[in-house]
């Protein structure tokens, strides 16, 4: 998704959807530039409700924040790190997206590669249209800045207790629930309507209710109180307030 800067001082697409105030972006930009660092990459995590534009932010981050010579900044996203159907399934898994549905020995070796920061450098990919494991991406720099999205990032859950504590610093975008769920309606019927599979309203809905909004209540929503920096969003989706 790519966003244009209009002389109002805001981002946004071309569907009108995630706008940003370009003054609430400065400041965060500013802020993560100065946060104080203990190794040489500065690993930030984002969190929040599906839906609430973290990949979108993240990605404007990478381009927006400055980098050290010879550095380079990086996103990526804990949808990277998904199983594949087949896997997930034979783990008892109905629904991506939950904790357990994730490659943790990946995700193991990707933080230790951080913690190095030596290039060549591979970063992984998932392509969540088609459902299988893209080709990792590979660096030849080391990194700067790496930004690492997702729903429940930060959040202390079995077997993500390593990625909690290896980030420097948590953005919390706050969304309400209400709000989450329209977004998660929205997307998956755009996604249909290109035909790029993506689940049934009746399968939306039940992922939903079996899956996204306990998650939401027991893993994103106590991350509000824990994180670094918190985004207030409006009914717009607009970033009203850093806090």
């Amino acid at each position: 998704m790519h966003y244009q800067v209009k002389k109002v001082g805001k981002r946004t697409n071309s569907d009108g959807e995630n706008i940003v105030k370009e003054s609430v972006f400065t400041k965060l930009v500013e802020k993560i530039h100065r946060w104080p660092r203990q190794k040489s990459c500065l690993l930030v995590g984002i969190a929040g409700a599906p839906g609430c534009g973290k990949s979108t932010l993240a990605e404007q981050l990478v381009d927006a924040l400055p980098f050290k010579n010879d550095y380079v900044n990086e996103c990526v996203s804990i949808d990277d790190f998904y199983y594949t159907p087949e896997e997930r399934k034979r783990r008892g898994y109905k629904w991506r997206a939950l904790p357990g549905t994730h490659d943790l020995s990946l995700l193991q070796s990707f933080l230790e590669q951080l913690r190095e920061n030596i290039p060549p450098l591979k970063i992984p990919r998932y392509n969540r249209a088609k459902e299988e494991k893209d080709s990792p991406k590979h660096i030849q720099s080391s990194l700067d800045v790496c930004i690492i999205e997702g729903w429940f990032v930060g959040a202390p859950v079995e077997g993500y207790t390593e990625l909690a504590n290896a980030l420097d610093c948590l953005i919390y975008m706050d969304m309400s629930l209400e709000d989450a769920y329209k977004c998660r309606i929205e997307r998956e019927r755009k996604v249909r309507a290109q035909n790029s599979g993506g689940l049934s309203e009746e399968e939306t809905i039940a992922f939903w209710k079996e899956a996204l909004e306990p998650g939401i209540r027991q893993l994103v929503f106590p991350l509000r109180s824990k994180a670094d920096f918190v985004l207030s969003l409006d009914e717009n989706h607009t970033l009203t307030e850093l806090a």
